[in-house]
């Protein structure tokens, strides 16, 4: 069993409202017309905003892991 340690020293938490500024900032900032998003890194993705479509997408080049111990670089 391993105690939580609590925040880290210094760490900053965004609140709702905080996030709700930056999206707002990023819609204002916006070029006219659609505005797609790719959901990127989780299992599940329940998006909290309406949604008119959805598509699979894939990012080439790109990796992806789910690791228990710290990552090392394989041997040259």
């Amino acid at each position: 069993m391993v105690e939580d340690a609590g925040p880290s020293t210094g760490a900053v938490y965004l609140t709702d409202a905080d996030y709700d500024g930056i999206v707002g900032s990023m819609l204002a900032n916006a070029p006219e017309g659609d505005l797609w998003l790719f959901g990127y890194g989780s299992l599940l993705w329940k998006p909290e905003f309406q949604y008119t479509e959805r598509r699979m997408a894939t990012v080439r080049s790109w990796h992806r892991a789910f690791c228990i111990q710290p990552w090392q670089a394989p041997d040259p």
